[in-house]
Formats: C-alpha cells, structure tokens, sequence
C-alpha cells in the first residue's frame, strides 16, 4: 500500500532497499528535528573525566561520519540537510555538554550529553547507509543504520520539551512538574512511534526493533506522527512561554541571566516542527531546506544561553572565548541573511537591474550595517555572558539602585556589596570605612586571593574608607570590569560617607535618648524625693494652723508666714528645675549664651 514517508526517517535508508533489500517507496518531503535548552545554577561538582570520554565519543563517531561522507562524496538531497544539522548538534553540545558536565552534575546536562551523542550516531548513521551499499561485503549493520531516524529524538526533544522547566534556582512548581512530565511523555512516545515503524516491510525485512509488521499500522503511522509533531509544537511553546514568563518575573539579575536567550533558542527550535505538522500539499510549497536552517539558527541562542543559565558563576575562564564565539556567529549570520534579504528585494523591486548591479549594492550596504550590528549584537551578547559589567551605568543603576534610605549602615553596605558582586560577576567584594563608628568590614563572597584589588573611596578627595574585589578563581579582573568598578566608586564612597553618618546619627539618636532619661530621673527624684516631703509639710501646718485658730490666733498667723516662705521656696524650686530643663537663654539666645548662663550662674554661687 502506498505511504508517505519523511525525508528526515528514510531519505539515506533507500540504499539499503537499492542494494539487495527489495523496492522502495519514493520518500516525500518531511520531518525534522530540534535542540536546545537547559537548567539551573551550581549544584553538585561535575565528573571531569567522564565529560572527556563523552566528548571523544562524540567527536570520533562525527568525525567518522565525516570521513564516510568524504568517501562517498553523494550528491547533495535533502537528506544531505538533516546529516548537518544532526553534525551540528554533534559538534556544539559535544562542546557545551563537555563544559557544563566537567564543572556542574544536573539532570539538564546529561540531557545535552544526550543530545550531541545521538547527533553524532544519527550523523553516522545516515552516512553508513550510503556507504555500506558499495562495499557489499560489509555487513548492513540494520539497526545503526536505522538511528538515523530515531537517535536524535531523546536528547533534541528533551532540550526543548523537558530542559526548559529544569532551568531554574528555585524548586519547582506543579506548573513544571506537569510539564516535565509532558514533555517526557511526548518524547518517550515518539521514540516508541519510531520504532514501531516496519520500514521497509513488506518488500524487505523490517529494521526496526519493535517493528509492527501490518498494513492496518503502517495506514495510521504519518496520523499518529503529525499528531506528535503538533504536540511538541504545544509543548515547546509551553516551556518556552514559562521560561519567559520566570524571566521577567525574577528580580534576581543572576536568575534571570540566559533566560531571555533560552526562550527565543526553544521557541525556534519548537517552530522548526510546525512545517511538518502542515498537510502534505502546503509542505510541498515549502524549500526543503526550510526546516533544517531554522534549527541551525537556533544554535546561535541557545547553547550560550545554556552554559550561562547552567554555569551562572562557574563559567571561570570562558566568558571571552563563549563572548566572541556568540558574537561572531551573530554576525555573520546577520550579514549573510541582509545580503541574501537584500539582493532579493532588489531583484524584485527592480527586475530591469542587472544582477551584478544588484549584488554590489547589497555588498555596499551589508559593508555600511557591519560596524553599527556589531555594537548591536556585542553590546547584547556581553550583557548575556557579562552581565551589567560590560555598560557601566547598567552597573551604577544596579548598586545605585539598593540605596533607596538610609538604614542601618550594616545593612545598606552589605546591600551594596551584594549589588557590586551581582553585577560585575566577581566572586566577593568588601568594604572597610575609616571614621568612627563605622560598621566595620563588611564582606560579601569569597576574598583572599593573590589578584584580590583594592580600591580607595574618596570623597572630596577625603578617604572614607576602601573597596576590595577579588575575581572568580581562574580570572582576573579585565579593562571592562576595571572601567565599571571606576564608574561605580563615586557611588560607593558616597554611600560609605552616607553609612558612617547614619551610624553617627544613630549614636546622637542614643545619646539624646540617654539625656531624656536622665532628665526623667532627675524630675521624678525632684518630685519624690523633694517637692512631694515639702508639700505633706505644708498639709500638715495647715491642719495645725486649723487646731491653733481658736485656741491661739497668734501662734497661727506665726505658723502661717511660715508656710508661705516654705510655698515661695517650693515655687522657686519649680521655676529652677524648669530652667535647668529648657533655659530660657538656651531658646531665646543660642547655645553659647546658655553656656555663659551657666557658667556665670555657678561661680557666683563658688562651685
């Protein structure tokens, strides 16, 4: 019975058939693949032994697929297409997988381990079975020549379906757990789908191994795989919308770094499946080159994005090298897709132009966009790797940011220490303020090192104290890191003048509390100890001026001049607490004449 069959599961596999194998069916324009994503920082240490085995496994099994090519040299079909992009994927997350498993061990790397080693054996795998047809006496080897269909599902399908939800710093939510478990199923499934498949039965034996030999399967296998094409698309673009959603939704600089990058690398390698989840006949519109050029697109986001979102603070001694690399990829990405973009614009636009006329033009204005896309795409892809070291405000904004008011200067220095090693990526900063009631030393991270560099913060050329930084083991600080820590100074020594006279407010604070209480103490002593006696004598003679006003009218007026002297002397009392409390001259004078007050006041009484 006639069937459909993707160029992406068979388009090398005709060999076989051509060979001894019986006939083949005409395979139609298909299928593909995708890679891409990743997890989490820190975490447990890598193995790196295991990741240098693993990464000369996937080298070796490409560079044999290379040398299986060379030796055939066939002419370029489509097929040709997907044996690039399954080598791509070997080579980079050979290369990322190595990295990232020497230094962190997460389920997210195994995943792109998984990943460059399928590549490499579907790569392999569909060289094999254009090779092995014109050495008849090598054996057919069916089953690795079937990987090419089925090899690169496990680890592409896990980086865009299941890697995703794993890129994160925090536990994972019930919205990640389904997804996981989704993107599990779905991968899972279509290796199963894959494998079920009796290509090339019946008119030769079937090579898969769990092949299911019935014409009943093989009506319902293009139903059953457009319907798992459809959902990765859904689910892919689910991870991608969550990976996003994390990215603006974090406040953390070091969470949300790479993610940006891992949503749009996902979201395109999830679009490379929507061509093959169309009808056959809108497929047969499209270049069969369509599908393969947007995953090898999608290379250009997402293994960076990975080594940063995995790596965070472990990326020592490879921010240069995956900086360039990035960058450069970028570019000339860009530049080819403006000229290409360019010339055809101006053929259809101007269809009388001659054709070389149309090519210089675009030359000369891909050369004028060169230097102005370079700043674009560098200043983007330090961001990504450098965080906020490479623009110097960004940096200021950053830390300049955390001094919202003044608080306890302990908190508002370490608060900018976290700022300063947050943005400009070291492994510690501290902060040691010279004036008096200072905080202290404060420090953030690691320091101790023999490229630890200090700093002086000066304000008005007065020395407040000093700054301490000390790099990532394995780095040193560069121009770039040098000229944000120069633009960020200012800011700090301004905010260890601000702690020192917080904390000097704060002693004044104390002290002024320290008098009040004093002078509490002093009123009620006053109080108890002196106006309260003399009053309850007061109470007491004018209860015996009462018995003596009848008996004695003499002896109670007596006793009454005597209680008025004892009330004048009470009032006089008062008048003096309440000035030793606010003087008047304090008020209405200043300090100073209060002072003199004083001082005049007790040496005329001989103190």
């Amino acid at each position: 019975m006639p069937r459909t069959v993707s160029h992406r599961r068979w388009s090398s596999m005709t060999h076989l058939a051509e060979h001894g194998r019986g006939p083949v069916p005409v395979p139609d324009d298909g299928d593909t693949h995708t890679p891409d994503t990743v997890e989490g920082d820190g975490g447990a240490d890598g193995h790196p032994f295991v990741a240098v085995v693993l990464l000369v496994v996937t080298y070796v099994v490409a560079a044999v697929s290379i040398g299986l090519y060379l030796a055939v040299q066939p002419p370029w079909h489509v097929g040709q297409w997907y044996f690039l992009v399954d080598l791509a994927d070997a080579v980079v997350y050979g290369a990322v997988g190595w990295v990232l498993l020497s230094r962190v061990d997460r389920p997210v790397v195994w995943i792109v381990v998984v990943t460059a080693l399928g590549g490499a054996v579907a790569a392999a795998s569909s060289q094999w079975t254009q090779f092995q047809p014109n050495h008849p006496d090598l054996p057919t080897l069916d089953l690795f020549a079937s990987a090419q269909s089925w090899a690169w599902i496990p680890g592409t399908l896990g980086l865009i379906l299941v890697a995703p939800w794993l890129v994160r710093r925090r536990p994972l939510d019930l919205i990640g757990k389904v997804g996981i478990a989704a993107g599990s199923v779905v991968t899972v499934g279509f290796v199963l789908e894959r494998w079920t498949d009796p290509y090339p039965w019946p008119d030769a034996p079937s090579v898969m191994p769990l092949a299911i030999e019935s014409e009943w399967w093989v009506d319902q296998l293009d139903r059953i795989e457009r319907t798992f094409i459809v959902a990765i698309v859904i689910v892919g673009l689910a991870a991608a919308a969550d990976v996003t959603r994390r990215w603006r939704r974090l406040d953390r600089l070091d969470e949300r770094r790479g993610l940006g990058w891992l949503a749009v690398g996902g979201a395109l390698m999830t679009l490379t499946f929507v061509p093959l989840a169309l009808p056959t006949s809108a497929m047969d519109h499209l270049p069969v080159w369509v599908t393969p050029t947007m995953h090898l697109t999608s290379q250009l986001f997402f293994p960076a994005a990975l080594l940063v979102a995995v790596l965070g603070q472990r990326l020592w001694g490879l921010r240069i090298a995956v900086s360039r690399a990035v960058a450069w990829s970028l570019l000339t990405a860009s530049l080819l897709a403006g000229y290409v973009a360019t010339v055809a614009t101006i053929g259809l636009l101007l269809p009388d132009l001659t054709a070389g006329v149309g090519r210089v033009v675009a030359a000369a204005l891909v050369a004028a966009a060169v230097e102005p896309v370079r700043r674009w795409v560098q200043r983007r892809v330090d961001r990504l790797v450098h965080g906020d070291a490479r623009e110097p405000l960004s940096a200021v904004a950053s830390v300049g940011g955390r001094i919202a008011s003044p608080r306890d200067p302990e908190l508002l220095l370490s608060s900018l220490l976290e700022g300063v090693v947050e943005s400009l990526r070291l492994a510690g900063a501290a902060i040691d303020v010279t004036a008096d009631g200072h905080p202290g030393t404060l420090t953030v991270g690691r320091l101790g090192d023999a490229d630890d560099v200090a700093l002086p913060l000066l304000v008005d050329d007065e020395l407040v104290g000093a700054l301490t930084v000390s790099p990532r083991p394995g780095e040193r600080l560069d121009q770039r890191t040098r000229r944000a820590l120069d633009s960020l100074l200012p800011t700090l020594a301004v905010a260890a003048l601000l702690a020192v006279k917080v904390g000097e407010l704060a002693e004044s604070r104390a002290r002024l509390l320290t008098a009040r209480d004093e002078e509490r103490r002093a009123v009620r002593r006053e109080l108890h100890d002196g106006f309260g006696p003399a009053l309850a004598g007061i109470g007491y003679g004018l209860s015996a001026v009462r018995n003596l006003i009848g008996a004695d009218p003499a002896k109670a007026v007596e006793l009454l001049d005597r209680l008025g002297h004892e009330i004048d002397a009470r009032v006089e009392d008062v008048r003096t607490l309440a000035r030793d409390l606010v003087p008047p001259v304090l008020l209405e004078l200043g300090l100073v004449a209060a002072l003199e007050e004083l001082a005049e006041r007790h040496r005329t009484s001989g103190v």
